[in-house]
């Protein structure tokens, strides 16, 4: 099998990868007298509680780098074996009834997803019971690296101009979202064409530039479907500044629409379900029409960018052996299912 160089990472990635290699070969040798699918499964088994023991995998899932974590495992895993990860994550939602009522309400927010979270995984329970929900995916966004020019800078307006933008249905006009270090900050956006395609210009206010510095940011739009409003900023003049502009895409971003129903004055934590690099899953019907934020309020964790790149490996057959661990991280619950076969 080759080892791709495009798995190499940071030199703290690299000593937590030869820890794990210790670990296995542990783990193989104490499973020596099973067969071998079996053996494969107890390994890979010790080696997740070990990973787990170790704080290195609630370490790299706490940064959503799920590619980092296929990583780690598939170069401590025996020569030939062939793996694939998926993931699911838990984040907390709580709503509370303010009008003192009995309500049954469609409730919506925006969320910012991991890569590679399978659009029809997204649930919202209530305990055991799934609430009918639906998660809108109307989001675009295009990467932009602004460059310092060697000065410490705070608090500059800063203008980048001629972003290409488009989307598969019309652009909504009040979308538009910059996010710098991954964190929103005020905008102001001119554009020209037409619904689907234009330039854009935005005017925006940075907190900090510093030396030399490549810091990256996002401007996010959506089309029409979207739920989001945004409120324009009205910024000084700008200055000038170096940037590149990347190629718009899609984005790990969407509206969830669900439903749910209150007691009066009723305080309820609920979680959202979500799956990454999973395959399955359907959208009930809700119609957008029914939404009705009032007497509410809705607060909903984790809710910032997710960092770190999808797995690689989606594929696998139907004859595998399956290893599942729950992992406690101080951005959630986690579950990992590693799924691996000789070819």
């Amino acid at each position: 099998m080759v080892r791709s160089k495009g798995f190499m990472r940071t030199l703290e990635s690299v000593i937590a990868m030869l820890i794990a290699v210790g670990v296995l070969s542990w783990a193989t040798n104490a499973v020596s007298g099973f067969s071998s699918f079996e053996a494969q499964r107890k390994g890979i088994d010790m080696l997740l509680d070990s990973l787990i023991d170790m704080g290195i995998l609630g370490d790299y899932l706490e940064s959503y780098d799920f590619r980092g974590v296929e990583s780690l495992l598939y170069y401590t895993l025996p020569q030939g074996v062939r793996m694939k990860i998926e993931l699911r994550k838990w984040t907390r939602i709580e709503v509370e009834e303010l009008s003192g009522a009995n309500v049954t309400k469609v409730l919506y927010f925006t969320y910012n997803f991991p890569e590679g979270t399978n659009p029809y995984s997204i649930k919202v329970l209530d305990g055991s019971y799934t609430l009918k929900t639906r998660a809108n995916w109307v989001w675009y966004r295009v990467p932009i690296t602004i460059h310092g020019n060697g000065s410490s800078l705070s608090n500059i307006t800063v203008e980048i101009k001629n972003i290409s933008i488009h989307a598969d249905d019309p652009i909504s006009d009040d979308s538009f979202v910059f996010y710098y270090k991954g964190t929103p900050v005020d905008v102001k956006v001119e554009w020209s064409g037409n619904q689907t395609d234009r330039v854009v210009n935005v005017t925006t206010l940075l907190p900090s530039l510093v030396g030399y510095e490549k810091a990256g940011a996002y401007l996010y739009y959506a089309t029409n479907e979207t739920l989001w409003s945004s409120t324009y900023a009205n910024l000084a003049s700008p200055i000038s500044v170096d940037y590149d502009v990347g190629l718009w895409e899609e984005a790990p971003r969407a509206d969830v629409l669900f439903e749910v129903s209150l007691t009066k004055n009723e305080e309820k934590t609920l979680y959202m379900e979500y799956g990454v690099n999973s395959e399955g899953g359907s959208y009930p019907q809700i119609d957008r029409g029914q939404i009705n934020m009032s007497g509410v309020e809705l607060t909903v964790w984790e809710n910032e960018l997710k960092g770190g790149k999808e797995p690689l490996f989606k594929e696998m057959p139907k004859e595998v052996e399956v290893s599942s661990r729950f992992v406690p991280t101080g951005k959630g619950v986690f579950r990992i299912d590693v799924y691996t076969w000789y070819p």
